[in-house]
């Protein structure tokens, strides 16, 4: 795809949320081989330059999101054209609402014990019309892994959210979903906590600005997060300094 680059060895697909959103429905609509969407930030970036099996996992993504500002701004500096940043939970709430009037099938999946249901509640009771064929916590064993793969199967979803963060949610969606055939799967990762009102996102001014990444490393106390950033900024600025080097 033209809108294809790729950021230390992980593609990403540079649209817009709209550019974005249209995509995932044309996934939907299309049906046939199952797709896999990924969200793609500096944290993950840096665990998968360590973790080959991540890495590869990523790189067979679909359509890889630009879901962090460091990926914006990284990619930018190195002289490729992103628009902006596409946030999973941003997605998520532009694709429901065309499945609720499209008629798709959504499975969600992820987050503690009621979380995955309050989020259905919630969008339920904004999308009357959306047809959510099933819910289940992500705190599952490996045993319970077979039964939750026949409940997917049971319920014939269109579109499955994953929300367990990396990089169990890929992992799930390359062992289960990917291969029930489900046309559609994301990877959200706290999406569903925001979604069942357990948890808040930055407010809406630091969203504008590209500092809601600042909000999760204070509010969350992740200051190993705010580490991921500074290692990937080294990385990107080493980078650019070496093709500039190469070009002289």
């Amino acid at each position: 795809m033209a809108d294809s680059l790729e950021i230390m060895g992980i593609p990403v697909h540079a649209r817009t949320l709209i550019d974005s959103r249209d995509r995932v429905l044309s996934f939907l609509e299309e049906g046939g081989n199952p797709r896999a969407v990924f969200s793609i930030n500096p944290e993950i970036i840096m665990a998968a330059r360590q973790d080959r099996e991540l890495m590869e996992l990523l790189q067979q993504g679909n359509f890889n999101l630009p879901d962090g500002m460091g990926i914006v701004w990284g990619g930018r500096w190195l002289g490729y054209r992103i628009p902006e940043r596409v946030a999973g939970y941003d997605l998520i709430r532009e694709i429901i609402p065309l499945c609720s009037r499209r008629g798709f099938r959504v499975f969600l999946l992820g987050g503690e014990p009621g979380v995955a249901a309050g989020a259905a509640r919630n969008l339920s009771q904004e999308f009357p019309g959306l047809n959510i064929v099933g819910t289940q916590h992500g705190f599952f064993s490996r045993e319970e892994e077979d039964n939750i793969r026949d409940n997917l199967r049971e319920a014939r979803p269109d579109l499955l959210v994953v929300g367990m963060g990396f990089p169990r949610q890929e992992q799930f969606i390359r062992d289960n979903a990917l291969l029930l055939g489900i046309p559609v799967s994301i990877a959200v990762g706290g999406t569903l906590d925001v979604l069942a009102g357990r948890k808040k996102r930055a407010p809406r001014v630091l969203q504008r600005i590209g500092l809601e990444w600042f909000y999760r490393i204070v509010s969350l106390g992740r200051w190993d997060r705010f580490l991921s950033l500074l290692s990937f900024g080294w990385l990107i600025i080493r980078e650019k300094f070496k093709r500039g080097a190469a070009d002289a």
